[in-house]
Formats: structure tokens, C-alpha cells, sequence
């Protein structure tokens, strides 16, 4: 797993460093909730900042999502604000996608 920071841009409201292509899967912590889901890059000048869209099974995964992040850095409930994780391999492929690929 790796921490993904979002950058603000001349074009965009978020780039990520380190890069990460659109699709990859993540886990969004915010609020106390640890989210899988998959971001989606910003189109600018349409669409200027990324956004992650959920799996249908999203609530499902929260508990399995916050020990993986909880496991690789243990100290990333000090951190109050939104952070993205890279997602680990074996809990991306237990999301639950509709028949298009989005999420519900």
C-alpha cells in the first residue's frame, strides 16, 4: 500500500503524487470511514477534479478496507484530514460492481 498525496494543478483541483492511472483501486479515509473505490482522473477543463466512485458493496468493505490501512501505517488516524491509500490487490477484487462497471 502506498499513500497517495493530491496536488493542485495549473488544469486540475487534484493531481496524485505518486502517479496512479484512472481505475486504479484506492481506499478514501475521511470521517473515520475507509472507503474502497476506484478513482476516476479529472477531465480538465470539463471536469477539473478527480473523484472516486464506490462499489456497490462499498459498506461491506469499510472494516476490511481500515485494518489493511490501519496495518501499513499505523499511525494515519493522526492525520485529520482526507487520505488516499493505494488498495491492496486481494480487497479490490472482493468490490462489487453494477453491470455497467459504476458504482450504485
Amino acid at each position: 500500500m502506498q499513500r497517495i498525496v493530491f496536488r493542485v494543478t495549473e488544469t486540475t483541483f487534484g493531481s496524485p503524487e505518486p502517479y496512479i492511472p484512472d481505475g486504479t483501486y484506492v481506499i478514501l479515509v475521511q470521517d473515520g470511514r475507509a472507503q474502497v473505490g476506484r478513482y476516476e482522473a479529472p477531465n480538465p477543463p470539463d471536469e477539473p477534479s478527480p473523484a472516486f466512485a464506490h462499489p456497490v458493496n462499498v459498506n461491506d468493505l469499510e472494516s476490511a478496507a481500515l485494518d489493511a490501512v490501519r496495518s501499513a501505517f499505523p499511525r494515519f488516524e493522526r492525520i485529520k484530514t482526507s487520505q488516499v491509500y493505494t488498495c491492496p490487490t486481494e480487497l479490490a477484487a472482493r468490490a462489487i460492481w453494477d453491470s455497467t462497471g459504476k458504482s450504485a
